[in-house]
């Protein structure tokens, strides 16, 4: 497992979370890591990860922009 002994804090505390996830995501599957993992074995709490992961999904490929409506 991960640990960590300091908190990181803005850009690479984001980078340090997904390096964790996606070493997860590696050894358990992406479906089988849940977010609760993630925290865990940063060290954080689940709240904490969608601080700087708006969702599991936005981890591995990044926050995607939604299409604007026409108006």
């Amino acid at each position: 497992m991960h640990a960590t002994t300091t908190t990181p804090t803005g850009s690479s505390a984001r980078s340090e979370v997904e390096h964790i996830a996606l070493d997860l995501f590696t050894e358990r599957g992406f479906d089988t890591t849940t977010v609760d993992d993630i925290a865990a074995a940063a060290g954080i709490g689940r709240r904490t990860v969608f601080r700087y992961c708006p969702s599991k999904n936005d981890i591995p490929w990044g926050a995607t922009p939604r299409p604007r409506l026409p108006t």
